[in-house]
C-alpha cells in the first residue's frame, strides 16, 4: 500500500481576518514535506501566486512529488474580472501562459494547464499540473 502525504489549500471566498489567519498558518516551511498539494481557489488571493509556487516547490513537496491547482479567476476568464471590486478582496489576475511560465520558473516539470468543467457561460477552470523532478 502506498502511504500518500497530501495537503490541500481549498478557499472559496475568503474574506477579512478568517484569511489573514489561515494564511499565516500554511505560509513558511512546513514541519513535512508532501507527496501531493491540491489548491483550489487559493493562489490568485495572494499578492505574489507565482512566489507561493516556488515555496511549495522548494519547501513543501518532496522529491517527486505532485501540485495540483485550480484557478477560477485568471486573464482569459473574463467573468471574473469583477470578482476582487465585487467581493472587496485582493486577486492577482495572471494569463493561463502566465501560470505556465510561474510553474517553469518554480522549477516543476511535466507541466500540464487545461481548462475543466468548460459549460455554457463559463470558459472552465484552470487546472495546473506539475512534478517535482
Amino acid at each position: 500500500m502506498y502511504n500518500l502525504n497530501a495537503f490541500v489549500v481549498f478557499f472559496g471566498t475568503i474574506l477579512g481576518s478568517f484569511f489573514v489567519y489561515m494564511f499565516s498558518n500554511i505560509i513558511g516551511k512546513p514541519s513535512q514535506k508532501f507527496d501531493l498539494i491540491h489548491s483550489m481557489e487559493f493562489l490568485y488571493y495572494l499578492q505574489d501566486p507565482l512566489d507561493m509556487l516556488k515555496i511549495f516547490f522548494n519547501e513543501w513537496l518532496d522529491d517527486q512529488g505532485i501540485l495540483i491547482a485550480g484557478v477560477d479567476h485568471y486573464l482569459e476568464n473574463t467573468a471574473s474580472h469583477d470578482w476582487p471590486e465585487s467581493l472587496n478582496v485582493h486577486m492577482t489576475t495572471l494569463s493561463e501562459e502566465q501560470w505556465r511560465q510561474g510553474m517553469i520558473d518554480a522549477g516543476f516539470t511535466d507541466i500540464e494547464t487545461r481548462r475543466v468543467g468548460i459549460k455554457s457561460g463559463f470558459i472552465g477552470t484552470l487546472a495546473i499540473f506539475g512534478r517535482k523532478s
